[in-house]
């Protein structure tokens, strides 16, 4: 095998951009980083602070924050991709 050359296996498989698992991956892996760098303003926000709806939670806040318009379901099944957390 040559020296910098990488080759797909059935791991990184999961990560091609046809693969409908994809966002529910790009979710579990990007969705509480992002959420814990606004945890404390979700906290603290009037609206959210209290919630118990998916809608109010640290990950919707931040990525509202980067102009997602969608559902938490929506942002699950990757239907909309205007957001950072829904591309690796």
């Amino acid at each position: 095998m040559e020296t910098d050359t990488f080759a797909n296996t059935r791991l990184s498989l999961i990560l091609h951009s046809e693969n409908p698992i994809r966002p529910l991956i790009s979710l579990q892996v990007e969705g509480p980083r992002k959420g814990s760098y606004v945890l404390y303003e979700t906290l603290k926000d009037p609206q959210t602070g209290c919630s118990e709806d998916a809608e109010d939670s640290p990950t919707m806040y931040a990525s509202r924050k980067e102009g997602f318009n969608g559902t938490f379901f929506e942002l699950m099944s990757g239907q909309v991709r205007k957001c950072s957390i829904c591309v690796l």
